[in-house]
């Protein structure tokens, strides 16, 4: 089997899946890639600033090792821009229908639940709400905390006044590409890419704030086995938070990987072959233990 090039380019199925916000009908935009008949189902959640494209070489590496993935692009990210933007809690329903809808299209097969960084805490908070726990959940470079050199304080309460004045002000994120991935394709194609953002409105942080809170208070336990993934060269989010939050997780099993030469986006990373099937090989050992 050949090792995929980490690239961007698209080889994802587009779609639509339609639900109602009050009286009126709005549309996700999802993803989907891999065999209809592969033996695992995937569903990925993606970070602050991202959507769901930003998946593919993760995705594709899941599809050879025979999982079917799925993802969304969230309320206010990606295509999910053209939908309004309230709350944290859309975030939470995005992921929670895209479950769904994996979860009609493959029945019987065991679901997967994973999010990267701001997209870990959609899940961890989002997961008691399915309508049965998943077989297990990766967790990739989670943002329960800032990196302190970079989301220091000044910024954090400039960006907290903002968006209690100012909500719809645009505000900088205090990072940039090159502190995602060190992959120059993927900077340039990052850079490039209209979807993405460095770059979000006030109020739109404040509601980060709220699901982080959210988040840290429902991961001491998780009713499924766990993945953790986290990069060596991190300066987006904190990881003596991450290590605490493994150390203390009551969950059936877990498992930790660290990248210590990655940047924060594993999944633009050299790791990513890595990461993907070192995660399909642990879940087969939960289905032999």
């Amino acid at each position: 089997m050949s090792i995929p090039v980490i690239d961007l380019s698209p080889s994802s199925t587009e779609f639509e899946i339609p639900v109602k916000k009050g009286k009126e009908q709005e549309k996700i935009f999802c993803r989907r890639w891999g065999d209809p008949d592969a033996e695992i189902v995937t569903v990925l959640c993606h970070g602050l600033g991202a959507h769901s494209g930003w998946f593919e070489p993760l995705a594709s590496r899941l599809s050879a090792c025979k999982h079917r993935v799925y993802s969304c692009d969230l309320t206010g990210f990606g295509h999910g821009e053209r939908r309004r933007f309230d709350s944290y809690k859309q975030w939470q329903e995005d992921l929670i229908a895209l479950t769904n809808h994996a979860r009609e299209e493959n029945a019987a097969k065991p679901i997967v639940l994973a999010g990267n960084s701001m997209g870990a805490l959609v899940a961890i908070s989002s997961v008691e709400r399915l309508e049965k726990p998943p077989r297990a959940m990766l967790l990739m470079s989670p943002g329960f905390e800032g990196f302190a050199g970079t989301f220091t304080l000044a910024y954090k309460l400039k960006a907290i006044f903002t968006a209690l004045i100012a909500p719809g002000k645009i505000i900088a994120l205090p990072y940039s590409v090159d502190d995602i991935t060190v992959n120059e394709r993927i900077r340039e194609q990052v850079s490039a890419d209209k979807l993405g953002k460095f770059a979000i409105p006030a109020g739109l942080g404040l509601e980060l704030l709220k699901l982080t809170k959210e988040a840290v208070r429902k991961s001491k336990s998780l009713p499924c086995p766990v993945y953790l993934a986290t990069a060596g060269q991190e300066r987006i989010v904190d990881n003596r938070i991450n290590d605490r939050f493994f150390a203390g997780l009551d969950c059936p099993a877990k498992e930790r990987v660290h990248f210590d030469n990655c940047h924060h986006d594993l999944v633009f990373e050299d790791s990513v072959n890595s990461l993907a099937e070192g995660f399909s090989t642990w879940l087969r050992t939960l289905d032999s233990a």
